[in-house]
């Protein structure tokens, strides 16, 4: 499963868009070429309740959006988890 960087603020109500310019640069930096149904660990940086730098992530599915024309990763927003709330974190 491809880890990837993506900007949660350009969401959808099902996930969020993946054309942003850090998650292209990730895309080209890690050689991934986006499949329909592709299993992703998707990943934006944040900071805890105490400040503590960490990173969001989520299990996600790539799917393009043809009327938007543009790859979107699938998930439940429920299913965010911060890295301080795990020790399974990416």
């Amino acid at each position: 499963m491809k880890k990837l960087w993506a900007d949660f603020n350009s969401s959808t109500s099902n996930g969020v868009r993946l054309n942003c310019k850090g998650t292209l640069e990730d895309l080209k930096l890690q050689n991934i070429e986006l499949t329909e149904g592709q299993l992703l660990y998707i990943w934006n940086d944040d900071v805890d309740e105490n400040d503590k730098a960490g990173n969001l992530f989520v299990k996600a599915i790539a799917h393009y959006n043809a009327s938007d024309k543009c790859w979107e990763a699938i998930f439940k927003w429920d299913d965010i988890r911060h890295e301080s709330e795990t020790q399974n974190a990416l």
